[in-house]
């Protein structure tokens, strides 16, 4: 286990309930060598992954403490990595805090676009942008945004909402135990829920003999898919309205696109549904 050796920066000082809010940053540069998955874990913080195209890893890490034992903290809160013969973990070192304490780790991640991310956090939000590559993100308490990647997403968040935009893939999963679902021309077969929110789903690509399930027990759910589609859509609502452009076979409770080749679920307890063609 290695610890980063970055400069530590104090940005600011403030007086707070219980304690002084201090702030500062540490910076390092790794080689990629033959590492490919890079798995961050934190207890607190919000974690953000752009792409280059280097063979380089630059992690950023900027810290909030909120303690009066700034001078003793601060030294021994470090970034370590954890190598491993294809993975590399990134973990926040800090001796324990206070009930009247607390750390925020906040990383900024720039990463080659292959390399694939099992990002976790215990409370924050987690975002990437550009990857293409597999990525695993679980928080108990943020949201959640994938954007312009070419992988598979497996997201969960404990209370959060979630946001697909631009991902194509071959099978996608997305849960949040509180929080709505968007996903905006996504591809590949997607399971989703939500206890709590509307399901908003803008899909590419549906005319294989693939399972997609989108639920929410309180919420509506609006599906969009291209004219061109193949699925047979089954639906379930116990409350709330059931409207499509495509053909409604009310009664078996199905929705029939084209030749019905992708199997699609569609669940809620209590809100409308809404099929038509994007």
């Amino acid at each position: 286990m290695k610890r980063l050796l970055g400069a530590g920066l104090l940005a600011l000082s403030l007086s707070a309930c219980g304690g002084e809010m201090h702030e500062w940053d540490q910076e390092q540069t790794l080689p990629l060598e033959q590492f490919q998955t890079l798995n961050t874990e934190i207890n607190n913080g919000n974690i953000e992954v752009t792409a280059h195209d280097q063979n380089t890893i630059l992690v950023r890490a900027h810290y909030v403490l909120k303690s009066k034992r700034k001078g003793e903290l601060q030294p021994a809160i470090q970034l370590q990595t954890v190598p491993a013969a294809r993975s590399l973990g990134l973990r926040v070192e800090h001796p324990s805090l206070l009930a009247d304490e607390s750390l925020a780790s906040n990383l900024s991640l720039t990463v080659p676009k292959q390399l694939a991310l099992e990002l976790t956090t215990g409370n924050g939000n987690l975002s990437s942008d550009n990857m293409a590559a597999n990525l695993m993100l679980r928080t108990q308490q943020g949201s959640m945004t994938v954007k312009n990647t070419t992988g598979n997403v497996d997201a969960e968040t404990g209370n959060g909402n979630l946001s697909f935009e631009q991902v194509t893939g071959t099978r996608h999963a997305a849960k949040s135990g509180n929080g709505g679902l968007t996903f905006e021309q996504v591809t590949g077969a997607l399971i989703a829920s939500t206890t709590n929110g509307n399901i908003d789903a803008n899909l590419l690509g549906v005319d294989r003999p693939e399972d997609y399930s989108l639920s929410t027990q309180n919420g509506n759910i609006t599906l969009g898919l291209p004219s061109s589609s193949s699925a047979r859509v089954r639906y379930q609502n116990k409350i709330g309205q059931v409207t499509t452009s495509f053909e409604h076979q009310a009664e078996q409770q199905t929705i029939l696109v084209g030749q019905g080749a992708a199997r699609i679920k569609l669940e809620t307890s209590n809100g409308n549904i809404e099929v038509n063609s994007n």
